[in-house]
């Protein structure tokens, strides 16, 4: 038998996860891994796992599970042998109980069989280092042109690392936090960079 987990997309923030081992027929000595399967909560995992156990026990142990029905807390009223009342009337914990005896019953020298529901909860991100603005300097050597780009980054060098993608020909000479502007604390000596001979001889701009 196949349990599949079809339905709608998973939203919830804690997840159940079923895997069960068991011989796939009763002639097998060899158990068979079935899942994992995904399930919203626990009670729908138990809920495919009792379809899967209560088709099985009919075909593999009808006669021990009769037997024990009683010391499992269900109601024996048909004394013939009958086992599909029994199984229909058994509420959730009951439920529960038989898939317990079942996979204890099927678990011998032979065979191992169990199951195991684990609840799955995804732990919470690592918070992200804020990201502030940052003035970024640099120029290109090629052509000597200037430049002040703003960008928000984590820290001065990761500043640097997010001007760089778009300017890889460029050179970098710092990064400073805010946003610093072109006349309003800050002056460029020209369109590029500037030798300071330049600077001496221009005495009315640099004064």
């Amino acid at each position: 038998m196949t349990i599949s987990s079809n339905g709608p997309r998973f939203n919830a923030s804690t997840l159940f996860t079923l895997v069960f081992f068991d011989r796939s027929r009763d002639s097998d000595a060899e158990a068979a891994m079935n899942g994992p399967y995904l399930f919203q909560t626990r009670a729908e995992a138990l809920e495919s796992l009792w379809n899967y156990v209560s088709g099985r026990i009919p075909a593999c142990c009808a006669d021990p599970f009769f037997d024990e029905a009683e010391s499992l807390g269900l109601e024996v009223e048909d004394e013939t042998g009958d086992i599909t009342p029994i199984l229909e009337s058994a509420n959730a914990e009951q439920r529960e109980a038989i898939i317990d005896w079942y996979f204890e019953y099927s678990d011998d020298d032979e065979t191992e069989a169990f199951y195991e529901i684990t609840e799955h909860t995804p732990s919470a991100p690592e918070s992200e280092e804020p990201l502030e603005n940052y003035s970024v300097f640099g120029f290109y050597e090629e052509t000597g042109q200037s430049f002040l780009d703003h960008v928000q980054a984590s820290n001065e060098y990761d500043a640097m690392r997010v001007s760089a993608e778009s300017r890889p020909d460029a050179t970098y000479l710092c990064a400073m936090a805010g946003l610093l502007r072109e006349s309003a604390g800050v002056a460029f000596a020209g369109e590029g960079v500037v030798d300071a001979q330049t600077i001496l001889e221009q005495s009315d701009v640099f004064c």
